[in-house]
């Protein structure tokens, strides 16, 4: 109970930040991107693009705290899973080419399909993909599989990185928990990716040691 209550405050934290902070970084994104339509000075024009990348990462650590805080609206429809996994290695095929990664997917055919927030899901597998991209060495693999387990639909993301030390696997869902350095990422994405799997009536489990990578699987429910 100790813990639900804390989840709840923290949940109301988030959601007032959010709001916040959203206001602020849409009005500097705005006036950024007015001058930027009129500046001519590359070396000017290269520092407003490096306030218009700042404000719209400021945008999309907000719309984690909303999705952590539960305030984003879900709109679920029947879907088949590949197509979302397809769709995120669409986005990102060019970021794993560039990390010279080996990728290989293995898709099921004849999947039951499943209901989801196709935003949110997408959101999901997008952070699943980076996370193991920044965590695998050039050379390294990518495996992402989806079939049945039981009577529910897996997907499965797996990686051949550095793997994850065993005191740190314990906490790998809880929000803000990083082992990132300072300044480096927020320690929401598998917190999010956590509450939106779990909001789709999923579950989520992480298999990975040291130095033998790392394995993300998610079952859900058929449609």
């Amino acid at each position: 109970m100790l813990q639900q209550d804390r989840l709840s405050v923290l949940g109301e934290l988030t959601a007032g930040i959010a709001h916040e902070l959203n206001t602020p970084l849409g009005n500097v994104l705005g006036y950024a991107e007015l001058l930027m339509a009129e500046e001519r000075d590359p070396a000017r024009r290269e520092d407003l693009q490096r306030i218009i990348d700042s404000a719209l990462t400021g945008r999309e650590v907000v719309k984690r705290l909303m999705y952590f805080s539960c305030e984003m609206p879900s709109q679920f429809s029947e879907q088949r899973l590949n197509d979302a996994v397809e769709g995120v290695l669409r986005l990102l095929r060019r970021q794993v080419e560039e990390a010279r990664l080996d990728l290989r997917t293995e898709l099921a055919t004849a999947l039951p399909p499943v209901r989801l927030d196709r935003v949110q899901f997408e959101q999901v597998l997008t952070n699943l993909v980076l996370n193991a991209v920044a965590a695998t060495p050039p050379g390294g693999r990518l495996h992402i599989a989806t079939d049945m387990e039981g009577d529910r639909v897996r997907l499965r993301v797996e990686d051949s990185g550095h793997g994850i030390a065993p005191e740190h696997l314990k906490k790998i869902f809880q929000p803000f928990f990083t082992t990132k350095p300072p300044g480096v990422g927020t320690g929401l994405g598998l917190s999010v990716v956590h509450g939106i799997v779990k909001g789709h009536g999923g579950a989520i489990a992480v298999r990975s040691a040291p130095g033998e990578g790392t394995c993300f699987t998610i079952t859900l429910p058929p449609a």
